[in-house]
């Protein structure tokens, strides 16, 4: 945020932070489930799953009851080192390509994976302002942005850190992501899987302000803005709302 570093968390600190959330900026539409059929985030199927600590994640079928919060500001992050940071490698993101995807989707889709239900988000990126599918973009936007900067891991193999698929498979039937970034919360110890951390809206990830929380503690935590002045390098970022194509279910007549 290019606050000095005083030692402190001074009002401008703060200030920083609530600039931050205000500035980079998603349709929340995009991170539902488009199969017309759930509430967005599931039907809460197989609540009995839910912080069952025999099933792996990965085969954990429990509809979490929205996205994990932390994805949203990972890709707020992603959109802040893009466009201001590393701004001479010309990437951007162009849209949630994928958020929640609900068992009914996964239904019409033939598939079975559940990363889709609140722990994964796949996007797409611009490159000079026009979507690249190039692999070569996508691991320079891989290693030095979600690796470098947010400290991502490639697969799955510690905990508590977001987790990337691979862009190049290592054994054959891997799954990768050659033209997406797709990034998940599977690793995560289960108290950071709680349904206290899947929001269905903006408010919900945004929460209150941080200065209006500091200031209920100590009422003058942001009067001495002590940190100096925040130069503003965080310009208004927009990723623009993805086109959907809903997908129907068509009755085949029954053979006579």
């Amino acid at each position: 945020m290019k606050v000095p570093e005083t030692g402190k968390v001074c009002g401008n600190v703060l200030k920083a932070i609530d600039d931050f959330q205000q500035k980079y900026i998603i349709d929340f539409d995009d991170v539902k489930c488009p199969c017309g059929k759930c509430k967005g985030f599931g039907n809460d199927k197989f609540p009995e799953q839910k912080q069952n600590s025999k099933i792996a994640e990965l085969k954990r079928k429990y509809e979490y009851p929205g996205i994990h919060r932390s994805l949203i500001w990972a890709l707020r992050a992603a959109m802040f080192y893009t466009t201001v940071i590393e701004k001479d490698l010309k990437y951007s993101v162009k849209c949630i390509f994928s958020g929640y995807r609900c068992w009914i989707n996964n239904d019409i889709h033939n598939r079975s994976s559940t990363n889709h239900m609140g722990k994964a988000l796949d996007l797409h990126f611009n490159k000079n302002g026009k979507r690249t599918q190039v692999s070569k973009d996508i691991e320079e936007i891989r290693q030095k942005i979600f690796v470098k900067y947010l400290g991502n891991q490639v697969r799955w193999n510690e905990t508590n850190k977001f987790s990337l698929e691979p862009g190049v498979a290592a054994y054959k039937g891997e799954f990768i992501a050659s033209t997406w970034i797709h990034y998940d919360v599977r690793q995560f110890e289960l108290k950071y899987l709680a349904d206290k951390y899947f929001v269905k809206n903006i408010n919900q990830v945004n929460g209150e302000r941080i200065v209006t929380l500091a200031n209920k503690i100590h009422p003058n935590t942001c009067s001495c803005m002590g940190g100096g002045e925040v130069k503003q390098i965080n310009s208004l970022a927009i990723i623009s709302k993805k086109k959907r194509i809903m997908v129907l279910q068509l009755k085949m007549p029954k053979p006579h």
